[in-house]
């Protein structure tokens, strides 16, 4: 199958470079993983799931696609000493720009890691370019880049290092005292895009028939601003979460719960789901199946759910704080059933004997459970379960996103129930009692056979 994505950049000059994008799905069993001025540039989906887009590194240039995301910053490819990587590699002899910082980097993400050393070169996307970028070149790497899969559609689409998009001040080297400049800031800092933004769109993931996108979303954008993980400190595309509720669609609130302190909400593509506190993510798993529905996956601690959850018409709401307006929230609307995601990727869960999970998951591989905080706030992170349903805009220079609900080429595509809106702080009636015993019991734990889940998006450092 064959998406069509997008990463945009304005120019200067006001050009545009467009092209396709590829989002692919595989019919056989494999793992679900993390994944301008008006440039366009490639956005390919490995297997369904992992988003990647083409840059080359050095002069000549050397080519690779790697993963975008926005929940790490580094840019890193691996080199020809990583013996054990499988596909190309960079050969900084090969270049006539590179040059050798002799600084050493070593990232761990929520699941898999990276080493190797820093050098700079020039980086190309999609025609614009900027020289002297640092960068990594990978030695090792573990549950990051993976053989070519021989059953996949689009078998030479598979990530080969990763393109973060975060601030300087979530990279390696400024942990490590010695802080730069990210490829996307570096755009923006040296004068190659006229506005200080890009725009990412991935598409939800049932709707069909993508040959083009050409939306205007300049009258649907909403911002939320972004949150510091420090005072006055930027690192993560992180918003300022309120409340999270669900629900029926004549607005009756079957759950809810206000968030105090308001928690940070991560917006990482580079994640496969979305990640929040345990019992919140149980309340939400219960409004589509009961207690003894649910099962947690004891090796990769996701909820595995009966697909016949597709089924609802109920709503997930995350409400987000404002700068424009203190007595209003900005209200991101998402169609239940779009968080019921089959197990097979590629498949739909109406399709007869497909087994399913939930598209958020609990902090289970932190201290007692609980989630990351930064700068007091209880972190959430927000995957591509919830943003491929997004139009997204990231503003560098004014630190805050832009959400829209996507647009459809055709009308009848147009996804229903999405949303993102203004409303009132606090407006929810309290939610009904309910009569089973789901809310006081967790789920049961099962060792279940299922696709691997790769988070490996974002960094906490």
């Amino acid at each position: 199958m064959v998406w069509v994505v997008g990463v945009s950049f304005v120019t200067i000059s006001c050009s545009t470079v467009s092209i396709p994008i590829l989002k692919k799905t595989k019919p056989s069993h494999g793992q679900l993983v993390k994944r301008s001025s008006s440039y366009k540039t490639l956005l390919y989906n490995d297997d369904g799931t992992e988003y990647l887009v083409s840059i080359s590194v050095g002069t000549p240039p050397q080519n690779f696609l790697v993963a975008l995301d926005t929940g790490s910053s580094d840019l890193w490819v691996p080199s020809i000493d990583c013996l054990d990587c499988p596909h190309s590699r960079f050969d900084s002899t090969n270049s006539t720009t590179f040059a050798d910082i002799h600084q050493p980097f070593s990232i761990v993400y929520g699941i898999g890691h990276v080493d190797g050393i820093y050098g700079k070169d020039t980086v190309r996307i999609a025609g614009i370019q900027v020289e002297q970028q640092q960068f990594g070149l990978a030695h090792s790497s573990k549950d990051i880049i993976f053989p070519t899969n021989p059953f996949s559609v689009h078998p030479k689409l598979t990530a080969n290092g990763i393109l973060g998009l975060g601030f300087p001040g979530l990279t390696k080297a400024a942990v490590q005292g010695e802080p730069y400049n990210p490829f996307v800031f570096a755009l923006m800092d040296q004068g190659h895009i006229q506005y200080p933004i890009f725009s990412i769109v991935m598409g939800s993931i049932y709707q069909n028939g993508w040959s083009d996108i050409h939306p205007t979303y300049r009258d649907s954008l909403f911002y939320a601003p972004l949150a510091t993980t420090k005072p006055h400190v930027y690192t993560y595309w992180m918003v300022h979460g309120n409340e999270v509720s669900i629900t029926d669609p004549d607005g009756r609130v079957k759950t809810s719960e206000v968030l105090t302190p308001n928690h940070g909400f991560i917006i990482d593509t580079g994640t496969t789901l979305s990640y929040m506190e345990q019992h919140l993510a149980e309340a939400l798993v219960y409004q589509v199946a009961t207690r003894h529905q649910v099962l947690m996956d004891a090796a990769t601690g996701t909820y595995v759910i009966d697909c016949a959850a597709y089924e609802t018409d109920r709503l997930l709401h995350l409400d987000l704080a404002t700068a424009e307006d203190a007595d209003h929230e900005l209200r991101l609307t998402i169609p239940l059933r779009d968080l019921v995601l089959p197990i097979q990727a590629g498949q739909h869960p109406t399709v007869q004997g497909t087994k399913c999970m939930f598209g958020i998951a609990p902090w289970l591989t932190t201290t007692n459970n609980k989630p990351p905080v930064k700068n007091g706030k209880p972190l959430v992170l927000i995957g591509d379960s919830i943003l491929r349903s997004m139009y997204l805009v990231f503003d560098m220079q004014q630190r805050r996103i832009g959400f829209a609900p996507l647009k459809m080429q055709h009308a009848s595509d147009q996804a229903v129930n999405h949303a993102v809106t203004l409303v009132p702080r606090k407006n929810l009636v309290q939610p009904e009692q309910e009569t089973n015993d789901s809310q006081s019991h967790p789920p049961t734990m099962a060792l279940v056979v299922m696709a691997t889940i790769l988070v490996w998006g974002c960094t906490f450092y």
